[in-house]
């Protein structure tokens, strides 16, 4: 059975990212080093005037329901839309496929060295006279944080936010992609809304998504120079930009007017032979010769002489 490209593709990237995920498991600092850099977070945020976390997140707490939405977001659309936008792209726009997923995994990859020199501790670790609350262990519902392969094995990962990161990502993906304005505009104020659900939650501060932010543009900016250069000396496009958007089960991207497995052929070509111009000679064809002369037929007239002579021995 021959696996398409789609599949492949789809395969190494899951490969790829289980590595991520399996190298930030392994990254344990201290606790002590990571809530000395939360202390100067603070400090930082207070100079700046961003120090808003525990304002937004008591503005919450009394509503447990809203509460539980935003854990629920926080650990399930964030990685339901990355995947959606890179499926997306393969179907729609494989030219920008390759680039996409390169700056993907640039980011997440270039966050394991800031994950491991410079561990932070986020909102909810904090002792408690700082006044955050863990809101996954109060109220629940973190989704498939709570248990399982994807539980948060390393809590002191906060700078920078891969949620802002992967947000702004997929932002930069779908809103060139999706036809309908209410979709785009979605798209463009995810990225708020993810801050909102990081923020309430207690997992980052601010400054964190301006890490995220940060590792998003440095990404897209060594991903470009890179194809820039990798063009230059192939002198085309990637691999992925010339597949037929075959990934599930062999369903394919039919190219315009083909529809429902029929062909429609342009005008002039009739099962699978195209009718040519007057003058025009096929291949292998021999040169034009001039037409023969046309025949003249025998005019009216010539029949009446002919008759006329045949009966002439009959007149008296």
């Amino acid at each position: 059975m021959r696996v398409s490209r789609g599949w492949r593709e789809a395969a190494v990237f899951v490969a790829l990212y289980e590595v991520f995920g399996t190298a930030r498991s392994h990254i344990h600092p201290p606790a002590g080093p990571a809530v000395r850099h939360a202390i100067d977070v603070i400090r930082v945020e207070r100079a700046v005037g961003l120090y808003q976390e525990g304002r937004l997140q008591r503005a919450v707490l009394d509503h447990k329901t809203v509460v539980q939405f935003w854990n629920i977001y926080y650990g399930t659309i964030h990685f339901v839309v990355p995947a959606l936008g890179l499926w997306l792209l393969w179907r729609r726009r494989p030219e920008r496929y390759a680039r996409a997923r390169t700056t993907f995994l640039v980011m997440c990859f270039g966050a394991l060295v800031v994950f491991a020199v410079y561990p932070l501790a986020p909102p909810r670790y904090m002792p408690p006279r700082y006044g955050f609350v863990d809101t996954g262990a109060r109220f629940g519902g973190l989704g498939p944080l709570d248990s399982g392969s994807m539980k948060d094995t390393n809590p002191f990962a906060a700078m920078p936010s891969l949620h802002i990161g992967w947000s702004v990502w997929s932002a930069w993906v779908l809103v060139p992609l999706l036809a309908r304005r209410p979709a785009r505009m979605a798209a463009a104020v995810y990225p708020l809304v993810t801050l909102t659900a990081i923020v309430v939650t207690g997992n980052h501060w601010i400054l964190d998504a301006a890490g995220g932010v940060a590792a998003f543009g440095a990404a897209l900016a060594l991903t470009t120079a890179g194809h820039r250069l990798r063009r230059r000396g192939r002198g085309g496009e990637g691999r992925v930009s010339g597949h037929d958007g075959r990934i599930l089960g062999g369903f394919t991207r039919l190219p315009q007017g083909i529809r429902g497995g029929f062909t429609r052929l342009p005008q002039g070509i009739r099962g699978g032979f195209t009718r040519l111009p007057r003058g025009t000679r096929g291949p292998g064809e021999p040169p034009d010769r001039p037409p023969p002369p046309a025949r003249r037929s025998p005019s009216l007239s010539s029949g009446l002489r002919r008759h006329r002579c045949g009966t002439d021995h009959l007149r008296p």
